[in-house]
């Protein structure tokens, strides 16, 4: 999608204010994705997320995310 079409689609709602978007990508791509958020005015904020869960992770099959 061209830059101008992704800024003009993420435009917010004065009324709403803010909205997070949270985009998951391999190591491999990260800088990437960030040259494209660049490209589109957006700047990236990294941050580390941590899941925990069963090894055959019952608490995500129960609609649980810890």
């Amino acid at each position: 999608m061209p830059a101008d079409d992704v800024t003009r689609s993420l435009q917010i709602d004065p009324d709403i204010g803010a909205v997070e978007v949270k985009i998951t990508a391999q190591a491999k791509d990260e800088d990437l994705v960030e040259s494209k958020l660049k490209l589109a005015g957006i700047e990236a904020e990294h941050r580390k997320v941590f899941f925990f869960d069963t090894p055959d992770l019952t608490l995500f099959e129960g609609g649980v995310v810890l």
